[in-house]
């Protein structure tokens, strides 16, 4: 059944690059929900695991320093402890599914897929015109533009452009707040960066 665990973690991980992100993200819990055993098992132990889930994926929207994420994984990985009780297969179970979330990611990367991650989820943190945000939808002006990050992309945060903060998407890998980006394309309210350089 640990087959079913690790198709999972990869419905999720193609819930970042595909649409309709309903499916995948449901199919993904369907199958860890068959894997945990639900309902002949004790439900709270898959309730712990969907508890990490979710706080992994509030990590991509968040920047807090990577702590929601850490205790988002650190759930999962009890969750799979109490559900195996086996330390030595929960160390193969925990690579497995880290080895496959980087397989299938790489994968879409190279596919020239980007991460297709709404920003509109992203805490509001009274961004308004009066501290420097802007309202603006139409960000089409940004493009081959230079900003500094202020807030970790991961693969969502902030950058600043002149005057103007606003929230950006990294195409690719995470960019450390400090850094200076390059906005390669806009659509909608989405502006997607990448590394100055890269």
């Amino acid at each position: 059944m640990w087959i079913l665990l690790l198709i999972g973690v990869a419905l999720l991980s193609m819930a970042l690059f595909l649409n309709p992100k309903l499916f995948y993200i449901t199919a993904s819990i369907i199958s860890f929900g068959v894997y945990f055993g639900v309902p002949q098992i004790d439900v709270s132990i898959f309730l712990v695991f969907l508890l990490g889930i979710s706080l992994l994926i509030v990590e991509l929207y968040v920047p807090d320093f990577g702590v929601i994420g850490i205790v988002g994984f650190l759930a999962m990985v009890l969750a799979i402890y109490l559900k195996t009780g086996d330390f030595t297969q929960l160390v193969y179970l925990v690579l497995g599914s880290i080895a496959v979330a980087f397989i299938v990611i790489v994968y879409f990367l190279k596919s020239g897929k980007d991460l297709n991650i709404s920003p509109g989820f992203v805490l509001n943190e009274a961004m308004s015109n009066e501290k420097g945000y802007s309202s603006e939808k139409d960000y089409s002006f940004l493009v081959n533009t230079n900003g500094l990050v202020i807030s970790d992309l991961r693969p969502v945060g902030r950058a600043k452009f002149g005057e103007d903060t606003y929230e950006v998407i990294s195409t690719a890998e995470m960019i450390s707040s400090g850094e200076l980006v390059t906005v390669v394309r806009v659509q909608g309210a989405k502006v997607y960066v990448k590394r100055e350089g890269a």
